[in-house]
């Protein structure tokens, strides 16, 4: 859980960085192009000069924000996602061993009692679990509180 809070927080600092880089970069050269444009206009009279032109990528690459959605897609795809399909997975599993339940089942709840399937009340949606043989002691549990379902 802390490596995607340690990503979150490593590209957001390098970005803001960039953006803080690219800021300063384009005021410096604001300033340094209007003095000599002032300069160039009043003695000489020439024309502004002309950029050169930009290719594609390289205004692309130039745009900090460009960097900061590609480091988000790539935590996303490398991080979440397959977080999301082992427990989505881990869930549907779950899911098909509580419907599957039958006498004899060993069982473990969410707090931790350990019991014996004993019956299933599948419209009121509980489990009855036997839990000690020699006292013949019964618990009553709904089916959503089962944890752990082991197979004999």
């Amino acid at each position: 859980m802390a490596t995607w809070k340690i990503c979150l927080w490593i590209s957001f600092w390098t970005c803001a960085s960039v953006c803080l880089a690219e800021t300063q970069d384009s005021l410096e050269n604001s300033t340094i192009s209007g003095e000599v444009k002032a300069a160039s206009g009043a003695v000489s009279g020439l024309e502004k000069p002309t950029k050169a032109p930009v290719s594609f990528w390289e205004e692309v690459l130039s745009n900090p924000l460009w960097l900061m959605m590609a480091m988000l897609l790539v935590f996303y795809v490398g991080v979440l996602l397959p977080s999301q399909r082992s427990n989505k997975r881990q869930q549907r599993e779950l899911a098909d061993l509580i419907s599957s339940l039958k006498k004899n089942d060993r069982v473990v709840t969410s707090f931790g009692v350990h019991g014996v399937v004993v019956s299933t009340q599948s419209e009121a949606g509980t489990v009855t679990i036997r839990l000690d043989e020699n006292s013949n002691a019964k618990m009553t549990v709904n089916r959503d509180t089962i944890r752990v379902v082991k197979k004999d």
